[in-house]
């Protein structure tokens, strides 16, 4: 996904952000809710790590407005929250 309001001088726009995460795992699946496309491709039962990749720093490598649109999603699709 693409949207040139993602960002507002290198800044992440978080709302902006989790929309485009949830479009394009909406278009991805096919699904018609951001609950039923996170179930499409991860069960309640599975165990999601994410592997972010930030040695380049803050504004490259994994952007953290990416991890908590992914991180949203999987709560409202119904996964636990669980640390280590």
């Amino acid at each position: 996904m693409e949207d040139a309001q993602a960002t507002s001088a290198f800044e992440p726009r978080p709302d902006i952000v989790q929309g485009m995460v949830d479009r394009g795992l909406l278009k991805f699946t096919g699904k018609e809710n951001i609950a039923e496309a996170w179930r499409a491709v991860v069960s309640t039962q599975d165990v999601v790590g994410l592997k972010v990749y930030c040695a380049p720093g803050p504004t490259s490598g994994t952007r953290p407005a990416v991890v908590v649109a992914v991180v949203k999603g999987l709560l409202q699709a119904g996964l636990p929250l669980t640390t280590s």
